[in-house]
């Protein structure tokens, strides 16, 4: 999917994430499902955990914080998607 296609659906389906002073949209899974990643290199305890796919966000990394939906969250892990314009962040408590 292209970051403009993204960005189109994020703003329909999408949610709020804060990360410091950006906001942004972006899919929430509340269950990773392993169909999201099939074809890419990822730990398999992923499958089944938090996870919102969003645009990069440069800096935002492992045990950084987030809200995603008004929900506060870390960074558990992160994975690249296509061209790595888009990460889904994988979130942990």
């Amino acid at each position: 999917m292209s970051a403009r296609g993204f960005q189109t659906l994020a703003r329909r389906l999408g949610v709020l994430v804060v990360v410091g002073s950006l906001t942004t949209r972006g899919l929430y899974d509340r269950a990773t499902k392993s169909e999201a990643l099939t074809g890419k290199d990822y730990a398999p305890d992923l499958v089944g955990t938090p996870s919102v796919l969003m645009e990069t966000v440069d800096g935002l990394g492992v045990d950084d914080p987030l809200t995603v939906d008004g929900t506060s969250w870390v960074v558990r892990d992160l994975l690249a998607e296509g061209d790595g314009a888009l990460t889904r962040y994988f979130l942990g408590a």
